[in-house]
């Protein structure tokens, strides 16, 4: 933004921030009293202080498992250095969010599994009746107040 010239780095930085808004649930910036206010040096605080319990939003069902969330929060925080050359490659940042899949995958199997079929499909119905997020098919479908989004293998 600084030299007005578009890169790969700075798509990756990008990218970054959608992460960080995905993790967060909002976008990154909010209109106060008429001021812009951009919110990813608060979200890259927080990250550094160990404090995303403070920025990630709290209603995404399942819980994200530990796992995943330290991948993830990890990689988008990497995508955000202000140097474009410590940023990472889109390579890796494909096989680290592929990792961060696989956790939240296991600990998915594991919350479903804990829950009967009945149970399940109530818990689901209670939770799209009040707006709430839910993931299917295995976290690769979302439905939230936002849209429907699939991420496909």
């Amino acid at each position: 933004m600084e030299v007005y010239t578009l890169t790969k780095e700075s798509d990756i930085y990008s990218f970054g921030v959608i992460l960080f808004e995905v993790l967060c649930g909002r976008l990154c910036f909010k209109m106060t009293n008429g001021q812009l206010e951009i919110l990813v040096p608060m979200w890259k605080q927080n990250y550094i202080y160990k404090k995303l319990d403070l920025i990630i939003f709290k209603d995404i069902i399942p819980p994200m498992d530990h796992n995943a969330l330290k991948t993830f929060s990890d990689i988008a925080f990497q995508c955000l250095h202000y140097s474009r050359e410590q940023r990472p490659t889109m390579s890796l940042l494909v096989k680290k969010l592929e990792i961060a899949l696989k956790f939240q995958e296991r600990h998915d199997m594991n919350m479903t599994n804990a829950v009967g079929t009945s149970e399940k499909y109530s818990f689901v119905g209670e939770l799209l009746s009040k707006g709430k997020g839910i993931f299917f098919n295995k976290s690769k479908t979302v439905i939230s107040h936002f849209a429907s989004l699939s991420f496909p293998k």
